[in-house]
C-alpha cells in the first residue's frame, strides 16, 4: 500500500504545520454528547461507522455510572469542524451543527 491509495494522504499521517498526527479525512464519526443545558461537544473521532459505533457504546456505559448523563448520538463531522468545536466553540448551542 502506498500514498496513492488514500485520497487525501494516509490516515494519521504526521502534520507537519501542527507537528502532530491527525487524521486526514474529509469527514469524521463522532460520538455527539448534549448536556442539559443545551450545548454539546464532539468525542471520540473516528475513520470508519463501526469503530466509531464502538466507541459510542463505551462513552455511553462511562456515562451511566455517573449523576451526569449527557444525550448521546453519532454523528458525521467535517474534520474542520470538529477541530473548530475543540479550540473555539466551547459551550456551542448553534441549533445547525451536526
Amino acid at each position: 500500500m502506498d500514498a496513492g491509495d488514500f485520497p487525501l494522504g494516509r490516515p494519521g499521517t504526521l502534520d507537519a504545520s501542527k507537528g502532530k498526527t491527525v487524521l486526514r479525512r474529509n469527514a469524521l464519526w463522532a460520538v455527539r454528547l448534549e448536556w442539559p443545558a443545551g450545548d454539546h461537544e464532539f468525542g471520540c473521532p473516528r475513520s470508519d461507522e463501526a469503530a466509531a459505533l464502538r466507541e459510542l457504546d463505551r462513552v455511553r456505559s462511562y456515562w451511566a455510572r455517573g449523576p451526569m448523563r449527557p444525550r448521546l448520538s453519532l454523528v458525521r463531522i467535517s474534520h474542520h469542524d470538529f477541530e473548530l468545536h475543540a479550540k473555539a466553540r466551547r459551550g456551542c448551542k448553534a441549533p445547525d451543527c451536526p
